[in-house]
C-alpha cells in the first residue's frame, strides 16, 4: 500500500514535468502566433491573457518550493485559461476547443476520473456560453495575414497537444504495467509468506503437541515413580515395574535380575508376551556374558542399547533361550529407516548410583511401530532410575525389617534375661537376708559365750585356754565383719542402701577412723600419719559409711605394708571445686598398673599368693567404690609395683544442689 502510493506520486510528478515542458513549448509558440493574430484582429486583451497565462504556467512549472498538488492545480488552470481565451477570441480552426480538450484529458490523467468528468462538464458549459455570447461566429481574418499562418498555428497546436497527451498516456500505461507487475510480485511474496507462516504455525503446533505429550509422559513417569517408591515388597515391585510397559510405549517387556552370588541373569517377570513367548522365557537363566557381549558402545544411545536387526550374531553369540515375536501390522507403515523390525531389541540396564548393574529391562514391539527416538530413550532412562531407587528402597526396607525383627527378638530375650536376673537378685537378697539372720544369731551366741568364758563367767581357765578363746573371738568378729560387708555390698548393688547424712568435723572423722585401725598397725609397728589442712571444716556425709570407707582403705594400706614402710591419711579441701579429697597412701607392695581396673570387682584378689600371705576377702575396695558413689563422690587409684599405692576419695563439699551451703558456712572453729 505504501509502495503503491509512492509509485502514484512519482507517476504524477513525471506526467506533470512532461506536461509542463510541452505546455511551455506550446505556450511559447501559441504566444507568438496568438498574440500576432489577436493583435492583428484588434483584440489586445486576448493577447494580454495569452502572455499572463504563459507566465503563470512558467511560474508553476519552475517553482519547486510549491507542493505538487498546488503546481498541478495551477498548471491545469493556466491551460484552461489559454483555451478559454482562444475560445472567446473567435480565432479560426477551433484552437480553443483543442486546448479545452487537452485540459479535460490532463485533468483526468493527473487528478482522476471524477476530476476529468468535472472538467468535461466545465468545458461544455464554457463552449456553450461563449458560443451564445459571440453568436457562434468566427473572427474575421486580417487581410494582411496569409491563411497559412492560421493553418500552421492551429495544426501545430493540435499536434503538440496530441503529442503531449500521447506521451502522458503511454507513460501512464507503462507505470500501470509496472505497478501491476509489482502487485503480482507482492502477491507472490505474500502467498509465500503466508505459506511459510502456515508451515511455521504447523511446526509450532506440532512442537506444542509434542511438548504436551512429553509433559503428559513426564507427569505419568512422576506419578509412576511415586507409586513405585511406596511399594516395599521386592516381588510385587518387580511386577509393578513391568506393568508400566504400555505407558512407556511398548507392548512387551522382560525384567532380568542379576543374582549377586552366582552372577547369573534370571528372568523374573515377563509382560505382553504371547503363550509361546511366556513358555520359553519365564524362569530362564542366562550368563552375564550373554548380555554383556551385545551391549557394545556402537549400539549405545545414552544409557540404552538399541541393537538393530542383522547387526549382531544372536545365533552364535547368544546361547540362552530366545524368542522373536511376530511383527505387528502397524510397523509396516513407516519408512525402512524408521521401522521397528521383529529382530530389533532394546536393552536398558538397571544401574545403582555406584554403577553396579542389578538387572536389565528388555523392551520389544513398540506401540507406534517405530525405532526408539532420543526422547523415548531419555524417558526410559528416567523410568529406570526410578525403578532402581524403588528397588533399593525395597531392599533397604527388607533389611531394616530383618534388623527390627532381630532387635525385637534380642529385646525379648533381654527382657526375659532381665526378668531372670531380677528373680535371681530377689533370691540373692532373700538368701543374704536369711544368711544374715541364720549366721548372725549363732555367731553372736558364740561370741558371747567365748567372751563370757574368757572373762571367767564359767570358772577359772588357763593361759592356753585364754589364747584359744581370743582366737575364737577374733575369728568370729572377722566372720561377722565379712557378713556385714556382704550385706552392705548387696544393699548398695540393689539400690536399697539409704544414707543418713549429717554435718561432722573432718578431724573427728579422720581421728576416729585412724583410732580403729591403729591397733592393727601397732602389731606391725607402723604409725599412721594424719594430716588435715582444715581440721575444723565440716563435711556433710553419713558418719557410719564415711568412717567405713576410711577404715577399709586404711586397713588395706596397713595390710600390704611391711614393718619398715609408712602409711598415711592426707585430707585437703578445694573451695573452688567444692570438694574434699581423702588420700590414703602407703609404701607397701604396690599393684601392677595393668591390674588396677579389676580392683573394684567384688571377691577379687590380684594374686592368689596374696591370700596366703595377707588375709582378706576382696570386698573392701568394691564396697568403698559403691559407698563413695552413693555420696556423689569418686575414687581414683594410683600404684606402682614395689613402690606403694595411693587411693584418693573425693567427696562433694555441699549438702546438695538445692541446699548447698557456702564454704564459709561450713568452716567451723
Amino acid at each position: 500500500s505504501g509502495q503503491a502510493d509512492d509509485s502514484l506520486a512519482e507517476l504524477r510528478a513525471q506526467i506533470f514535468y512532461i506536461l509542463a515542458i510541452g505546455g511551455l513549448a506550446l505556450g511559447a509558440a501559441s504566444l507568438v502566433f496568438s498574440s500576432v493574430i489577436a493583435w492583428s484582429a484588434g483584440m489586445p486583451l486576448v493577447s494580454a491573457i495569452f502572455v499572463l497565462a504563459y507566465l503563470a504556467l512558467l511560474f508553476f512549472a519552475a517553482s519547486p518550493r510549491l507542493a505538487m498538488h498546488t503546481r498541478i492545480a495551477g498548471g491545469l488552470t493556466c491551460v484552461y485559461l489559454i483555451g478559454f481565451a482562444v475560445l472567446i477570441s473567435e480565432l479560426p480552426y477551433n484552437i480553443g476547443p483543442i486546448w479545452l480538450f487537452a485540459f479535460a484529458v490532463l485533468t483526468g490523467i493527473l487528478l482522476g476520473i471524477r476530476a476529468s468528468l468535472l472538467a468535461i462538464a466545465l468545458n461544455a458549459f464554457a463552449i456553450g456560453v461563449v458560443g451564445w455570447w459571440t453568436g457562434y461566429r468566427i473572427a474575421p481574418v486580417p487581410a494582411d495575414l496569409p491563411p497559412q499562418v492560421f493553418w500552421f498555428a492551429a495544426n501545430f497546436t493540435a499536434i503538440v497537444i496530441t503529442l503531449v497527451i500521447t506521451i502522458s498516456l503511454s507513460l501512464l500505461l507503462r507505470r500501470l504495467e509496472v505497478a501491476l507487475q509489482h502487485q503480482h510480485l507482492l502477491a507472490d511474496r505474500l502467498r509465500a509468506e503466508i505459506a511459510e507462516r502456515t508451515d511455521a504455525e504447523a511446526a509450532v503446533t506440532a512442537t506444542k503437541d509434542a511438548l504436551a505429550d512429553r509433559n503428559r509422559q513426564l507427569a505419568l513417569l512422576l506419578a509412576t515413580g511415586n507409586k513405585l517408591r511406596w511399594n516395599q515388597d521386592a516381588a510385587s515391585l518387580l511386577e509393578q515395574i513391568a506393568g508400566n510397559h504400555e505407558q512407556l510405549g511398548y507392548r512387551s517387556v522382560i525384567v532380568n535380575l542379576i543374582d549377586p552370588e552366582s552372577g547369573s541373569v534370571n528372568v523374573v517377570v515377563t509382560k505382553g508376551l504371547d503363550e509361546e513367548g511366556r513358555a520359553m522365557l519365564d524362569g530362564a537363566v542366562y550368563t552375564w556374558d550373554e548380555f554383556d557381549r551385545p551391549m557394545q558402545e556402537r549400539f549405545r544411545i545414552g544409557e540404552c542399547y538399541f541393537i538393530p536387526a542383522g547387526q549382531y550374531a544372536w545365533d552364535t553369540e547368544f546361547d540362552g533361550p530366545s524368542y522373536v515375536p511376530p511383527a505387528a501390522a502397524d510397523m509396516v507403515a513407516w519408512p525402512e529407516e524408521d521401522r521397528w523390525h521383529a529382530e530389533d531389541i532394546l536393552l536398558l540396564p538397571l544401574r545403582r548410583l555406584t554403577g553396579e548393574v542389578i538387572g536389565i529391562l528388555s523392551f520389544d514391539q513398540p506401540l507406534d511401530g517405530r525405532r526408539p527416538s532420543a526422547e523415548t530413550m531419555l524417558t526410559l532412562e528416567i523410568f529406570a532410575n526410578q525403578a532402581v531407587a524403588a528397588f533399593e528402597n525395597a531392599e533397604l526396607y527388607e533389611r531394616l525389617r530383618g534388623q527390627v525383627e532381630m532387635h525385637t527378638r534380642a529385646e525379648e530375650a533381654l527382657r526375659k534375661l532381665n526378668k531372670e536376673l531380677d528373680e535371681a537378685s530377689r533370691l540373692k537378697d532373700e538368701f543374704l537376708a536369711n544368711m544374715s539372720h541364720e549366721l548372725r544369731t549363732p555367731l553372736s551366741a558364740i561370741l558371747g559365750i567365748a567372751e563370757a568364758w574368757r572373762e571367767g563367767a564359767y570358772g577359772e581357765i588357763g593361759e592356753r585356754q585364754q589364747r584359744s578363746l581370743k582366737l575364737v573371738e577374733a575369728s568370729g568378729r572377722q566372720l561377722l565383719a565379712l557378713i556385714n560387708d556382704i550385706l552392705d555390698l548387696a544393699k548398695a548393688d540393689a539400690g536399697k542402701m539409704n544414707l543418713s547424712k549429717e554435718p561432722m568435723l573432718l578431724i573427728d572423722l579422720c581421728q576416729s577412723s585412724v583410732h580403729l585401725i591403729q591397733p592393727m598397725a601397732a602389731e606391725k609397728k607402723l604409725h599412721i600419719q594424719l594430716h588435715v589442712d582444715q581440721p575444723h571444716a565440716t563435711l556433710w556425709a553419713d558418719p557410719k559409711r564415711s568412717r567405713q570407707i576410711l577404715t577399709n582403705l586404711l586397713s588395706n594400706a596397713v595390710k600390704f605394708t611391711s614393718e619398715t614402710g609408712q602409711v598415711g591419711l592426707n585430707v585437703t579441701t578445694d573451695p573452688e571445686k567444692q570438694c574434699v579429697r581423702f588420700l590414703v597412701w602407703d609404701t607397701g607392695i604396690g599393684i601392677d598398673e595393668s591390674q588396677l581396673e579389676r580392683l573394684f570387682a567384688p571377691f577379687v584378689q590380684l594374686d592368689s599368693r596374696l591370700s596366703r600371705n595377707y588375709e582378706g576377702t576382696g570386698l573392701g575396695l568394691a564396697l568403698v567404690s559403691r559407698l563413695v558413689r552413693l555420696h556423689g563422690g569418686d575414687v581414683e587409684i594410683k600404684s606402682r609395683l614395689g613402690e606403694g599405692t595411693q587411693v584418693t576419695v573425693t567427696f562433694p563439699w555441699t549438702r546438695g544442689a538445692d541446699t548447698a551451703p557456702s564454704i564459709q558456712a561450713l568452716l567451723v572453729r
